[in-house]
């Protein structure tokens, strides 16, 4: 179940992870939203990183009013969630880049409203409950420019959206740590 996974980390890079070891307490709460994330370590090992996923699965804290804008509005939140981290970081290059910045952020909803509304965390709609899941990749990284894609799917399996995301990733002579950006 989601739950089982770890909340997301606030900041998806290396030293940030090392300090939730050790103060899990610490993490940043992405507001409005739950993020689980899934340990995709033993999937990805033996991958080329253009091959490599990442699964997160999110739902509102408490209930959203019935307000279609609401709902999108919460979905487009949630699908910037670190994703150009999720690049970097099936790139193994996490720790090491000195630039990173969105240059184009697309969003595609592909089903109707009622596929898009959250429901209450007590209604259990779908095999994992009433969570979204967002499964992340990266099929381009080339000239200090880096392509992120997503599919969103509902609680019942149903793809509802696609996500693109056009990435600025860049190294200088010296790298940067990423806590110092």
């Amino acid at each position: 179940m989601p739950e089982d996974f770890a909340e997301a980390p606030g900041m998806d890079v290396p030293f940030y992870r090392e300090m939730l070891e050790k103060e899990p307490h610490q993490n940043e709460k992405f507001p409005g939203l739950q993020n689980h994330k899934v340990d995709m370590k033993a999937y990805n090992e033996h991958l080329a990183p253009l091959d490599r996923r990442q699964l997160i699965f999110y739902r509102p804290i408490g209930e959203l009013p019935d307000d279609p804008n609401l709902h999108m509005c919460a979905h487009l939140y949630a699908s910037d969630r670190n994703s150009l981290f999720i690049v970097a970081n099936h790139l193994e290059v996490a720790g090491s880049y000195s630039q990173m910045g969105s240059l184009a952020h697309t969003v595609i909803f592909h089903a109707p409203y009622e596929q898009l509304k959250f429901k209450p965390a007590t209604v259990s709609i779908g095999p994992q409950g009433n969570w979204y899941v967002k499964e992340d990749w990266t099929t381009r990284v080339s000239v200090g420019r880096a392509m992120y894609h997503s599919h969103v799917f509902a609680p019942d399996g149903t793809h509802i959206a696609t996500l693109m995301q056009d990435g600025m990733l860049r190294f200088g002579s010296k790298p940067k740590e990423a806590s110092r950006l």
